[in-house]
């Protein structure tokens, strides 16, 4: 049999024309493909049930993190990217869910977002949460009269501290013994009343905050409310934005706070503050501010006159968001020769399909509370985080 006609060669032949055919020939005409998180995003909305449909965009965004750094994301993907990726700051899940259908359904609706030019895309990062939370950018901005959080508001039914303050809780229950486990519970928030003050940058905002150490499980005393702190504030905010060591500072705030547990004498117990605040970005997730100020002198029958040097005259914050995590750690200090302050420590956990997250906080030193502020005292608690900070 001659070479040529032998059948591997035929085949082999056959083979290499056709690939030759292939690779010559002119390319069809290719129809438009939606990209691919808009493929992601219809996917999402056609689930009917809420927590599965928020659990849908919530994976979305975290493949959407990886993708953006590995550099591994088309031009009309980051398109479609910066519509909803501001969606997943919102911590309440109801508003988080309404902001990611809303953007799916205009997406889905319309082409404008995948027929822009197929220039590069620069996708720009989301403001950072303290912004978010002052409304500080135009993008941010909710508007006056709109509740949001202020400091965290939780219930933390597990509250253990081993130092209670029996020569006190003798007044409000008498005869009978405070319990080391107790409830603790906290309500904060803030709303902006004037915004944009005749006519410059600045804001007007109310806020409130109350704490309360309830003897729950003490039920020989009747389960009495140990003590309860009520601190209405009001701020004047003015944003300001300079870059200095690494840091990036958001707004300026000075308030006017007072505190006071609501009690008669002798366990009354209160005082009046100016408070200067400054807020400042370390990064997109990690956030400083340092507060600092004056108490207002009180009459004759001044209930705490040395509260300054246990419960201090000035703090430090610091908030670091990793992830699905948050920590915190608060630090107020005398800054006189006793030093005398305390530290708080805090951490929470996001549960994408819930609206509220497990907290852990743990204080230690003094002034965690008005009634105890010059009782040293350590406190571990465990609950349920409603709204974090900001």
């Amino acid at each position: 049999m001659r070479p040529f006609q032998h059948p591997y060669y035929l085949w082999a032949s056959g083979l290499l024309f056709l690939l030759v055919t292939i690779l010559t020939s002119s390319p069809l005409q290719a129809q438009p493909d939606e990209n691919l998180v808009s493929k992601s995003l219809r996917a999402c909305l056609s689930s009917i049930d809420n927590l599965s449909r928020l659990q849908c965009y919530d994976d979305l965004i975290t493949n959407l993190d990886a993708s953006l750094e590995n550099n591994a994301m088309a031009n009309d993907d980051r398109l479609v990217t910066n519509a909803i990726y501001n969606c997943r700051l919102l911590e309440q899940y109801t508003q988080r869910l309404e902001c990611f259908d809303t953007a799916s359904t205009k997406i889905s609706s319309s082409n404008d977002i995948v027929e822009k030019p197929r220039e590069e895309v620069e996708l720009k990062p989301p403001p950072s949460f303290l912004v978010q939370s002052w409304q500080i950018s135009s993008q941010a901005d909710r508007g006056p009269f709109v509740i949001t959080p202020y400091k965290p508001t939780y219930v933390m039914p597990i509250s253990y501290s081993k130092e209670q303050n029996q020569n006190v809780f003798g007044l409000i229950s008498s005869g009978e013994q405070v319990q080391h486990f107790e409830l603790k519970f906290q309500i904060s928030f803030k709303t902006k009343i004037w915004p944009d003050v005749l006519g410059t940058q600045a804001d007007i905002w109310f806020a409130y905050t109350q704490v309360s150490y309830w003897q729950a499980y003490n039920e020989k005393a009747s389960s009495p409310f140990r003590e309860s702190n009520y601190e209405p504030e009001f701020l004047f905010s003015w944003p300001i934005s300079v870059s200095f060591f690494g840091l990036t500072s958001r707004m300026l705030a000075v308030s006017l706070n007072h505190q006071s547990n609501g009690r008669s004498d002798p366990l009354s117990r209160s005082w009046n503050r100016i408070i200067l605040s400054g807020y400042f970005d370390i990064d997109q997730n990690v956030a400083l501010v340092p507060r600092v100020w004056h108490r207002f002198k009180e009459s004759t029958n001044d209930d705490n006159p040395n509260i300054k040097e246990y419960a201090g005259r000035g703090e430090v914050n610091l908030y670091w968001k990793n992830n699905l995590n948050t920590y915190t750690v608060s630090i107020h200090n005398s800054m006189k020769d006793s030093f005398r302050g305390g530290i708080q420590i805090n951490w929470s956990h996001t549960v994408n399909f819930l609206p509220i997250k497990p907290y852990i906080q743990y204080f230690y030193g003094y002034g965690e509370s008005l009634i105890d502020y010059d009782m040293r005292q350590s406190r571990l608690s465990i609950g349920l985080l409603l709204t974090d900070w900001f």
